[in-house]
């Protein structure tokens, strides 16, 4: 299932909201005593608790971390050091009809954590339940679209047939769970109490979840592949990073993904202090994401080129990447991650040019007609709502500086605050002017579902972009597998929505992680962090 990702628990594929951080001082953790853990004990910080771990219904970022290639495997995995597609339940596959038809000879001898045997029933049945639309799979369904028919040809192979090729299908599969058929046939899989408990093939067995407190991992005695070096990995729910980091300096927490820009700023940061240091390696991440500020093309304000084109104008980029970030933000031009070959590094950002804005916005037909400080045209003032999410520190300290660059350039901005299901339901109906996304990928990005015409309703095309020229460029680079030549349809698709602007393309952030000293191989990729690569420090 490749889509872009959410971070909090309950969240449809497609969003995470801009800097959902915190930002409060921080407070240590009063009566934390040091104590030391079983070395083959994993702790991670948990900020937000998923609602299931079943990765197939509603996927979120921290049921992928937890579940995908930990509790459940699929029939492909990608390396996350040679970004290279290898066998996992599937040892072998090949590809006929120029792409249409996928055969997998399956993995023999594989047993899931209840000791019933994998076999193809088990991949029928998960392909069955995905392209059920009874069942709420439809962000991963979307990634499937064009499959058209899905065989067993014996208890070993499968085969499935497209109706027409897609580049990023094996990526898909790689992050499809395969459910076990004997555990999750019966009842409705929305609500299964597998959900809870589940039942998968990797190397770690669910073992508990404490609600509100710990997701409890354990190591898989019968692995078909190499035994993980842990015997248990642990996510605690930590809401608080200020808490989160107070424990970790009594060395209750062993990974920290995503600081507070505050923890890691400057030389007296938090992270620098002798507790956090003896302690913890910092880890500096480039995730594979982009945020951008969306424009609703339903407003005939927005809709008019050369307004937004005045608008990314307006936007001081480096001054909110040093402020807010830390200076660890870096600009981008376009939706594709800056590593990725899509990404086409000779466009150049939109500067920060308040007098060319001002000239477009005149040229567009903007006055002050009555002298009450707003633009205005055909009697419509130039004031947009900006939809802001109250869980959102990061747009609490973004906003008061957008608004002001605005303000002097006679464009009024009313911030509207809600929580972010409200937020959702608003952004899923238009009802917005502005807002701000971070949108989240696996390796492979496709960007259809946010930019294609006919994703305005149903999809994440949540500013309703409609350009007939993006959507051959979107519909090419999904039906082509040869990856020179889709790379170079990418890099023009980069091309045309950095001049049309569907939204202002504004950065690539790094994460800065805490990484315990007593463990070796846990290193992020844009998988995240393999927690199944990691082994005690040492050999312990």
């Amino acid at each position: 299932m490749i889509h872009p990702r959410a971070s909090l628990a309950g969240l449809p594929m497609g969003v995470l909201l801009l800097g959902i951080l915190a930002l409060a001082p921080l407070e240590g953790c009063r009566g934390c005593k040091a104590r030391e853990r079983p070395p083959r004990e994993l702790v991670v910080h948990m900020e937000v608790e998923p609602p299931h771990l079943n990765p197939l219904i509603q996927e979120d970022m921290w049921l992928a971390r937890i579940a995908i290639n930990n509790i459940f495997e699929g029939l492909v995995r990608r390396d996350v050091r040679s970004y290279r597609i290898v066998p996992s339940l599937a040892t072998a596959w090949s590809m006929s009809e120029g792409g249409r038809v996928l055969t997998f000879e399956l993995r023999r001898g594989v047993v899931f954590h209840d000791g019933k045997p994998f076999t193809a029933a088990d991949v029928l049945f998960t392909l069955d339940r995905l392209m059920d639309p009874a069942v709420a799979t439809a962000p991963a369904r979307s990634d499937f679209a064009e499959l058209e028919r899905w065989e067993k040809l014996d208890d070993h192979r499968v085969r499935l047939r497209f109706r027409r090729p897609g580049f990023k299908v094996l990526e898909s599969l790689s992050h499809l769970s395969i459910l076990p058929r004997h555990v999750y046939s019966t009842g409705d899989l929305n609500r299964h109490p597998a959900n809870h408990r589940p039942v998968g093939t990797g190397p770690y067995a669910f073992e508990s979840w404490d609600r509100g407190s710990a997701i409890r991992l354990k190591r898989h005695g019968r692995y078909w592949g190499p035994a993980v070096a842990l015997e248990r990995v642990v996510y605690r729910l930590v809401s608080s990073k200020e808490k989160a980091l107070g424990l970790a300096a009594a060395g209750e927490l062993d990974l920290l993904p995503r600081l507070l820009p505050q923890h890691a700023c400057g030389s007296d940061a938090p992270i620098r202090q002798g507790r956090i240091t003896k302690r913890f390696h910092t880890v500096i991440h480039y995730p594979v994401q982009f945020y951008t500020a969306i424009f609703n093309l339903k407003n005939p304000h927005l809709s008019d080129l050369r307004v937004r084109r005045a608008l990314a104008m307006l936007v001081n980029r480096p001054l909110i990447a040093d402020k807010i970030f830390c200076g660890r933000a870096r600009l981008v031009t376009g939706p594709y991650w800056p590593q990725n070959p899509g990404y086409d590094p000779s466009v150049k950002p939109w500067p920060y040019d308040p007098a060319r804005a001002a000239a477009l916005l005149e040229e567009a037909g903007f006055r002050d007609s009555d002298g009450d400080g707003v633009l205005d045209r055909g009697g419509r003032r130039l004031a947009l709502r900006y939809l802001r999410f109250a869980e959102s520190e990061v747009q609490r300290r973004l906003l008061p500086l957008l608004q002001e660059e605005l303000r002097k350039a006679g464009v009024e901005v009313r911030v509207e605050t809600l929580s972010w299901t409200a937020a959702l339901g608003r952004l899923k109906s238009h009802d917005f002017d502005l807002t701000d996304l971070n949108w989240h990928y696996y390796f492979e990005q496709d960007l259809y579902q946010i930019y294609h015409s006919s994703q305005c309703h149903g999809g994440s095309n949540y500013g309703c972009y409609a350009n007939s020229a993006a959507d051959t460029l979107l519909e090419q680079v999904r039906a082509t597998v040869e990856p020179a030549a889709r790379h170079a349809m990418e890099r023009r698709l980069h091309k045309l929505l950095a001049e049309d602007l569907p939204g202002i393309y504004l950065f690539n952030v790094g994460d800065v992680s805490l990484v315990s000293r007593r463990f070796a191989g846990l290193e992020p990729s844009p998988e995240w962090f393999q927690v199944r690569d990691a082994r005690p420090a040492g050999g312990r």
